[in-house]
């Protein structure tokens, strides 16, 4: 289960060399407002959220979906309700490609963490996630909209939730380098960071260095990628 900070605003990608695709799901395991689907996943709603910012998360949904595409397949899921986060339904169902929930809930108050993606459980054939929950935390909800950053962590945290995660990074031997120096050596991610970092003279890709996880840290590095939408902010 990997539990992600994030706070990030813009949609640039240094891309993962896979993606995912299409969802669709039994009416039993959907809570709240009617589930939105791309052809990259399926988002359902694990709480109240309001249409504004259903609005949200349908924009990051599409962004990632112009962003990425591929057909993983058909995954069986059956899990009772909770399994994995409060408030999850039971879920008994062939899913196509990623299902993702999203709720609004208490995370640890006002001026805290603004959000976590939970990885609940990942594929077998590319260790990429295939089911995830993404809350958005109540308490900081008022403060990400006055200041105009609650698009860019919903954004940020689905990222998480595809695949920019350690559970996928460490599972595909694509994050090393320790605790003072991580980075993801991930081919696509190399030559794409290339085009625009030629000034850089260390180990491409740099994962963020200031939190003590090394490989395990899921961003990339702040103090080079800036607001980069998959960096950390410090």
């Amino acid at each position: 289960m990997l539990r992600a900070v994030v706070t990030i605003k813009h949609l640039t990608i240094i891309g993962l060399s896979t993606s995912v695709c299409l969802a669709c799901g039994a009416a039993d395991s959907t809570v709240g407002p009617p589930p939105l689907q791309t052809h990259l996943m399926e988002v359902r709603y694990a709480s109240a959220v309001s249409a504004e910012h259903q609005g949200l998360i349908t924009a990051a949904a599409e962004k990632w979906t112009r962003a990425l595409s591929k057909n993983r397949g058909d995954f069986p899921f059956n899990y009772p309700a909770n399994h994995c986060f409060a408030g999850e339904p039971r879920l008994n169902e062939v899913h196509h490609n990623l299902l993702l929930f999203v709720s609004i809930g208490e995370l640890d108050g006002g001026s805290g963490q603004l959000a976590f993606t939970e990885v609940c459980s990942v594929s077998e054939q590319d260790a990429l996630p295939i089911l995830a929950h993404i809350r958005l935390d109540q308490a900081d909800l008022a403060w990400m909209e006055t200041e105009k950053v609650l698009a860019g962590v919903i954004t940020h945290e689905m990222g998480h939730a595809l695949g920019f995660n350690p559970l996928s990074y460490m599972a595909k031997g694509l994050a090393a380098g320790g605790v003072t120096d991580p980075y993801f050596s991930g081919a696509t991610a190399r030559t794409e960071f290339a085009k625009h970092g030629d000034w850089y003279t260390g180990v491409r890709v740099p994962l963020e260095d200031s939190h003590d996880r090394g490989p395990n840290d899921p961003h990339w590095r702040f103090v080079i990628f800036g607001d980069e939408l998959m960096a950390s902010e410090l």
